[in-house]
């Protein structure tokens, strides 16, 4: 996929410093309103249990977790409000989705610091990628199938986890399951994991005895985190966390909106990805970028009006704002949700992220055996040296890819 870098000239500049204080509330229609509720769902519903899993396995505090939740979700809100009214497109941001179940396999191993240092040097990477004009060149030469297959053995492992998680709470994984297939049927704009958790939910509250107890809650606010810049944390976090976003969650997000006949500023979404992906891990967060199903669906025709769907974006991100402000009244109570539970929210958020990613690994034939050593040493779930299969199967299967199937094409 090729993108054009667009330069932005003083007369831009200008026209664009005048229509951001425009009101954008008389551009609202019901089209707009509704993609930009369906885009926010997407990361309301679906990070959250990840990142809940991830903090436990880190053994985070409360206040750590909290400051992690607020600045992914706020700093990513913000980005989908101002970025939108700015130029006046559909570009959403959020938290990386597949950026998180990369983190939940290296949170067990790598100290929280070092991963924070990862989290850093992952956004001064993207950020460099961005400034340089470099980004389209790396997606051409890097082979999509294996980022994709990588992608897909990740998030098979939460998938495959979710099948014993059922067999756990059988009521309420049997409910969750009939409700994502519900929605899937007949949800329509609905995302699926939105009614595997309702349903889900209903049933464990009505068959699962929780104990609440007085939840300490209030409004969170982020907290400086000291990072620790080590060797590790660039090999087996800041890299592949690099590749995984830039892939699997920028090019998508970019190519939808191109793809809708929009012209976003390439070079500087890329770098802001970069910018603020650095200021979340400051605050332990990871990863702000521009978001592939988010921006695709607020840059849909049914969002409306073409010159009015930024508005589908500007609701998003102030969904994104409002769940960072609130996470301390909202993660409290579902830190006494039953691991089994979040592992089948976890499951079933990925199950649309695997498919995808499955069907873009194995779309080439010519890139058939990197793709399936990729996926298999990827769900091993191995570690050699310290060093987690994803990234043990990023390396070989790019070695593949280059040296062997490329000469024989």
């Amino acid at each position: 996929m090729e993108f054009e870098s667009l330069p932005e000239t003083s007369s831009n500049s200008e026209q664009r410093r005048a229509t951001f204080f425009s009101n954008p509330i008389r551009d609202m229609n019901t089209g707009n309103v509704t993609a930009g509720v369906v885009s926010g769902l997407l990361a309301l519903t679906s990070p959250p249990a990840l990142i809940l899993q991830a903090a436990s396995q880190a053994h985070l505090t409360r206040g750590q977790t909290l400051s992690w939740i607020f600045a992914a979700y706020v700093i990513s809100g913000l980005f989908s409000i101002v970025a939108p009214l700015w130029y006046r497109i559909p570009v959403t941001a959020a938290l990386s989705l597949s950026g998180v179940a990369f983190v939940v396999t290296e949170s067990a191993h790598v100290p929280f610091p070092e991963l924070l240092g990862g989290y850093l040097l992952s956004g001064l990477i993207m950020f460099i990628v961005g400034i340089s004009g470099v980004f389209s060149k790396l997606m051409e030469h890097l082979p999509v199938e294996v980022i994709a297959a990588m992608l897909s053995g990740l998030t098979g492992i939460y998938v495959v986890h979710t099948v014993q998680d059922v067999v756990v709470l059988p009521a309420a994984g049997l409910c969750a399951v009939l409700g994502y297939l519900a929605v899937f049927r007949w949800g329509k704009r609905i995302p699926p994991v939105v009614g595997a958790l309702v349903f889900g939910t209903v049933a464990l509250f009505m068959t699962t005895h929780l104990h609440l107890g007085a939840q300490t809650t209030g409004f969170a606010w982020p907290v400086f985190q000291t990072p620790r810049f080590t060797v590790r944390a660039v090999v087996t976090v800041a890299l592949p966390l690099s590749l995984l976003v830039l892939s699997n969650d920028v090019a998508p997000g970019l190519g939808a909106m191109e793809s809708f006949g929009f012209r976003p500023p390439i070079r500087t979404l890329v770098s802001l990805t970069g910018l603020l992906s650095a200021a979340s891990g400051v605050f332990g967060g990871q990863s702000v970028n521009v978001a592939g199903m988010m921006s695709a669906i607020c840059s849909d025709e049914s969002a409306g009006v073409k010159g009015r769907r930024y508005v589908a974006s500007v609701v998003s991100g102030s969904l994104l704002v409002l769940f960072g402000l609130l996470s301390g009244f909202i993660v409290p109570f579902m830190t006494v949700l039953p691991s089994a539970f979040l592992g089948i929210m976890a499951g079933f958020a990925l199950i649309g992220v695997m498919g995808s990613s499955l069907q873009t690994a194995f779309s080439n034939s010519s890139h058939r055996l990197s793709a399936v050593f990729t996926f298999a040493v990827t769900l091993s779930n191995i570690r050699i040296f310290d060093v987690s299969s994803p990234v043990w199967a990023l390396v070989g299967g790019l070695v593949i890819a280059k040296l062997l199937e490329t000469h024989r094409q």
